[in-house]
């Protein structure tokens, strides 16, 4: 009898770099750990007002930014806006009502509700890299 020996290579795994903007610091800490968890996600910065956000998006030039939707001096959405050339993946974080969002930016790629548990993250991120 001949079997047949499959050998598996090891597959490369892509690995995408991120920023956190939002003014909550609990949040932060949130999300750190979630990345911590996650080898093939790397924590570029953490920025803590949609300013800081702009200018780490266009120098650092992220593949995928978590964003909280509600922060002082202007939204998530304003702060995308005022950003037509990023070319990145975007996960809303919010506490607020989805509904009343306007979300037809195409960089959404997903959103969730704070606090955010392993499991909506894992999912949040999950759509992120799908879409």
């Amino acid at each position: 009898m001949t079997y047949l020996h499959l050998t598996l290579l090891p597959m490369q795994t892509p690995i995408y770099t991120c920023i956190i903007i939002d003014d909550d610091p609990g949040c932060h800490q949130d999300l750190e750990f979630h990345l911590s968890t996650m080898p093939n996600l790397t924590l570029l910065a953490n920025c803590y007002s949609p300013v800081d956000g702009i200018e780490k998006i266009r120098s650092l030039k992220p593949d995928i930014v978590f964003l909280d939707y509600n922060m002082p001096y202007m939204t998530g959405l304003q702060m995308l806006a005022a950003l037509p050339e990023a070319d990145v993946k975007v996960g809303l974080i919010t506490a607020d009502n989805l509904y009343t969002m306007d979300l037809s930016d195409p960089r959404i790629k997903a959103s969730a509700f704070k606090p955010l548990s392993a499991r909506n993250f894992i999912t949040l991120v999950r759509k992120i890299l799908i879409s």
